[in-house]
């Protein structure tokens, strides 16, 4: 145990394409899989974001082809072919030890933030469905209804896009696949996003979702938080003890108990987590299957290097600057990365919508900056882009584009869409 500490230590930067668990799709079974049924629709969902495109067909293929009984045999099949992970590991044993679901067909999708794993999710999800491959489909992600009603909506618009379901087979089409939370009674066909709340609540999803049926796939966004207790031990992966800060055991507990439901429900047979953060503290994951990290992203320039920090100062101090002319700063900037990195489709339609946050020292300077911010946005739409409706009128549609979050003792303030 010694030594591997000493030798994992010693390996300080890692090349993360060398140590992904690359998936041979050329070992499909056409007869149980053929991605060439579904190839012009991926192709007119993801449009020029190829990685994409090869994310949704590798993990298809890993899926339901037939290629792989489980991330252990995917695994080896790496092991024997990477040296890297051979020096990162030390043996084969060691190896499989580290990772948490290795009877399942399992692994951890890997994209950048900004670069569209929604789309992602969504294409395996709904193809899944359609294609007969499954019946019943569980999005789960972390105690955030935020992240939850962002899938929602845009599950329900990408269901709903007659030019994109025109491309699929004449047999896929007009399939009905029901889009369900936990207070709908689940049943065949259906695709259910919920956060992990929704797992361990009384009268939650457990309740129907497993109810006659074989199995269920199930996909986690943001699945880092599932894996961030897991830790090495008596020659295996284990979940630590909880223990931590007083305002942190809410969180951790529930990130426990995802991984729990993971690894102790035997009808989740296959199971593929994302995340832009695949680690657990310095601890690169052992399952990852797919890799497009923020180098690759940022060299493809689908992910720019913006100014995450936009300083309202003159040269003479902040007293020169009033709260609008600041807020003006930073709409400027925001309206800029609308422009420049909206992504368009076909049809010059905006596929992406730019975020902005405000990071504030308290809660209530989060709340005063947030109220100050939806009525100067209300104004400018008035003035510059000529909004309708009463003062107030516009006041509450621009309450829907900003979003004041809590967390953990402070609060950041999200303003999106404007």
């Amino acid at each position: 145990m010694a030594k591997r500490q000493k030798r994992q230590k010693a390996i300080k930067r890692l090349n993360l394409s060398d140590h992904t668990l690359d998936i041979n799709i050329r070992r499909c079974n056409y007869n149980k899989f053929s991605f060439s049924d579904i190839e012009e629709y991926v192709s007119e969902l993801v449009g020029s974001r190829d990685y994409q495109y090869d994310a949704i067909k590798q993990i298809m293929i890993y899926l339901w082809g037939g290629s792989y009984k489980s991330i252990a045999e995917l695994g080896r099949e790496n092991y024997k072919q990477k040296l890297q992970i051979q020096q990162r590991f030390g043996t084969e044993e060691n190896f499989f030890h580290q990772l948490p679901l290795p009877e399942r067909l399992s692994g951890v999708v890997h994209m950048a933030t900004g670069t569209g794993k929604s789309y992602v999710i969504f294409a395996i999800a709904w193809l899944s469905l359609v294609m007969g491959l499954t019946k019943r489909v569980l999005v789960l992600g972390p105690a955030s209804t935020i992240i939850e009603q962002g899938l929602r909506k845009k599950f329900k618009e990408l269901i709903n896009k007659r030019e994109f379901n025109s491309k699929l087979p004449q047999r896929y089409r007009g399939k009905a696949i029901n889009l369900l939370t936990d207070n709908d009674p689940i049943e065949d066909d259906s695709i259910v996003i919920e956060n992990i709340n929704a797992v361990y609540t009384f009268g939650g999803v457990t309740d129907t979702l497993f109810k006659n049926t074989d199995e269920v796939l199930v996909l986690g966004d943001e699945i880092h938080h599932a894996y961030s207790h897991l830790k090495y031990a008596d020659n295996r992966l284990v979940l630590d003890k909880e223990e931590g800060p007083e305002g942190k055991k809410s969180e951790a507990r529930d990130e426990r108990l995802w991984m729990r439901f993971l690894q102790e429900n035997s009808k989740i047979t296959r199971h593929i987590g994302f995340t832009g953060t695949p680690y657990n503290k310095d601890e690169y994951f052992a399952d990852i299957i797919y890799n497009y990290s923020i180098k690759d992203a940022t060299e493809e320039k689908y992910i720019k290097k913006i100014n995450s920090i936009i300083r309202t100062e003159t040269d003479e101090g902040n007293d020169r600057l009033t709260i609008d002319q600041r807020f003006e700063m930073v709409l400027k900037n925001h309206l800029e990365n609308r422009n420049k990195y909206a992504y368009r489709n076909h049809a010059g339609k905006r596929r992406l919508k730019p975020i902005t946050i405000f990071i504030c020292p308290n809660i209530k300077n989060a709340q005063k900056r947030s109220e100050e911010f939806i009525r100067f946005l209300a104004r400018y739409k008035k003035k510059h882009q000529d909004m309708q409706g009463t003062d107030s009128e516009v006041v509450d549609k621009i309450r829907k584009k900003v979003i004041c979050v809590v967390k953990q003792g402070f609060q950041i303030r999200i303003q999106t869409g404007a």
